[in-house]
């Protein structure tokens, strides 16, 4: 929870940083384009450590003490340069023990609470980023905006003291080698890391030119081309604020507002669901993020200042729970098209792909805001969300749905 409360609130910090020290929209899309690229390759990277290195404690020390620096680094050199460098780094430790974390609630609690181990760990690390989103909006109201990198950085120490006390090793680790800790095997790590991370994009292509079925096919481009738009829309959205003259605190404030939505949208959605099906939710939280896409390029012609602050708290607690109806559905399409091929290579070309078009999205989002205004840029990201959705209609009658949710 702590970690998450760090990193929750540098999230909507880093635009309000960039821009107090004279940075615009295209240095923070530059910032975040690294970011990603950092966590597609580190995540394969810390999955491969984790194999190998049969210790979750470590995992998680190396991740918040490594977030710690990096935050009190930030505030020591408080320049565009570092600050675009320092995010890359901390993509590349943010997702250290999320390998160790999910393997971890399976090595410590019987098979059968699985999905209620996970589902608490993603509640409290929610509730993590709320504390840190509120902690922001106090802050910039009354304490200068760059010491709130001290305070990320000491929810990462508070993380770091309490792995300590409260993790321990599992009896009985999954899937890892009993390695000693030793140069010569963490050298062959990073090694069989990157030989992974340099392969994936020919597994993506190949996934896609020739493995599963068709549906499936057209369900990952639907997911690329949705991550596109995202990411091509949520990267500006801050600097947007800030541009139109919303304040730093209020900047905080429509962040939180999304994270709360999407704790209430996870808690309901499966009653929901399993009411209207799976398919015809996954279609309509498309359609809706297309509709809120479009009335976000509005709100850049006409409102600003409190008034778009307002209409931004709306927008923002829509986009939360559309995105975690999104994420949810998709889940669900894709694994219950699963068929006995193996899994692991399948999900990791997913996921890679996804990660890809976040990447995508974030360097186009800089420039074209930039230079094109916010208006084109919002109205561009619902266009490939249309896209998305031709796609998605395209993948569910394709798609061979098992496990009982025929309801598609």
């Amino acid at each position: 929870m702590p970690s998450n409360a760090g990193t929750g609130g540098f999230g909507t910090l880093l635009p309000l940083f960039v821009k107090q020290l004279g940075g615009t929209v295209i240095n923070y899309g530059i910032a975040a384009t690294l970011y990603n690229i950092a966590v597609t390759v580190s995540l394969l990277l810390w999955g491969a450590a984790t194999d190998r290195l049969a210790r979750r404690r470590l995992f998680f020390v190396i991740s918040f003490t490594a977030m710690a620096v990096v935050f009190i680094s930030m505030y020591l050199f408080p320049t565009l340069g570092w600050l675009t460098v320092g995010y890359g780094v901390l993509g590349i430790f943010i997702v250290a023990n999320s390998t160790a974390a999910s393997l971890l609630v399976m090595e410590t609690s019987e098979k059968k609470n699985w999905v209620s181990s996970y589902s608490m760990l993603a509640l409290v690390s929610n509730l993590g980023a709320v504390v840190g989103l509120v902690g922001g909006i106090f802050w910039s109201t009354f304490l200068p905006l760059n010491g709130f990198i001290l305070f990320c950085a000491a929810c990462e120490a508070v993380s770091v003291i309490l792995t300590f006390r409260l993790v321990s090793e599992p009896q009985m680790p999954l899937e890892a080698s009993q390695l000693t800790f030793d140069p010569a095997h963490v050298a062959s790590m990073i090694y069989h890391g990157a030989t992974i991370s340099l392969q994936t994009p020919k597994r993506v292509l190949r996934l896609l030119r020739s493995g599963g079925d068709q549906g499936r096919k057209f369900l990952f481009l639907s997911s690329f081309v949705f991550m596109i738009a995202n990411s091509l829309q949520g990267t500006p959205f801050t600097p947007f604020l800030l541009a139109y003259r919303v304040g730093d605190n209020e900047a905080f404030a429509v962040s939180l507002i999304s994270v709360i939505t999407q704790i209430l949208a996870y808690r309901w959605l499966g009653r929901f669901t399993h009411r209207r099906g799976v398919g015809q939710i996954f279609a309509l939280s498309i359609l809706s993020r297309v509709a809120l896409f479009i009335i976000t390029g509005m709100l850049a012609l006409y409102l600003s200042g409190f008034g778009l602050f307002v209409a931004a708290l709306v927008w923002n607690a829509f986009s939360g729970f559309t995105f975690a109806t999104w994420n949810s559905t998709v889940n669900v399409v894709f694994f219950s098209s699963m068929g006995p091929e193996k899994r692991g290579g399948v999900l990791g070309g997913f996921g890679a792909l996804n990660n890809f078009g976040a990447v995508i999205g974030a360097f186009f989002s800089g420039y074209v805001s930039y230079y094109a205004g916010y208006a084109t840029d919002f109205a561009s990201s619902g266009l490939l969300m249309l896209v998305s959705f031709f796609l998605l209609r395209s993948a569910l009658r394709g798609v061979r749905v098992r496990d009982g949710l025929s309801t598609i």
